[in-house]
């Protein structure tokens, strides 16, 4: 690991998958890091259904990794917990009578 990038876990509450690990830089945003799980994670969550939540707190899109982790020690893995809203296209339709 770089001085320039940490290790995280990403948890999921969903059954379907593993804790997924990244090598995330610290200068890359929370948005950025939702563009990635959105290619990586094996449900592909699109990135405005993701919630990225970091010692009890919802992270927001323009925060940076150094400023989330500033009073953690990165040399360990962080872990970050994904929630995800029910996508738009996987909820089921009502049916017109």
């Amino acid at each position: 690991m770089s001085a320039n990038s940490v290790e995280v876990t990403v948890r999921s509450p969903t059954a379907s998958t593993t804790d997924l690990r990244m090598k995330i830089g610290l200068n890359d945003t929370v948005g950025e890091i939702k563009q990635r799980l959105f290619r990586e994670h094996p449900d592909q969550p699109r990135p405005d259904e993701q919630r990225l939540i970091f010692a009890g707190r919802v992270l927001a899109d323009d925060a940076r990794t150094a400023d989330v982790l500033l009073q953690y020690d990165v040399s360990r893995p962080q872990t970050f917990h994904l929630m995800t809203s029910p996508s738009k296209a996987a909820s089921p339709q009502r049916m017109q009578s």
